[in-house]
């Protein structure tokens, strides 16, 4: 990898970079773990209607959460939907302010 580029021609050029690309690649994939390997850590998300299912609560009782700064949404294009971690997180905080 120390070598300098200068006199080279394109297509020797093109050959060591090409080298050194795989060699780069290489070690990546050998130290990446396998899919299966990896432990189950999917952040799961439900979307305003199945929120309001689950908590019980009306369209406008999630909207004012959000901007009360309660239920913090994740906006992916027009769709609105929450991690199952911050419904938790809301959860905890309503009945800390209700007792």
């Amino acid at each position: 990898m120390a070598q300098i580029l200068t006199s080279y021609s394109d297509s020797e050029f093109k050959e060591v970079l090409s080298e050194q690309v795989r060699e780069v690649f290489g070690e990546l994939f050998k130290h990446s773990k396998s899919p299966s390997e990896e432990p189950e850590e999917k952040i799961r998300y439900k979307t305003r209607e199945e929120t309001k299912r689950l908590l019980n609560v009306s369209l406008t009782t999630l909207y004012y959460w959000e901007k009360a700064g309660i239920l913090i949404p994740y906006r992916i294009g027009r769709r609105v939907l929450y991690s199952i971690e911050a419904l938790e997180c809301a959860v905890q905080k309503q009945k800390g302010h209700s007792i």
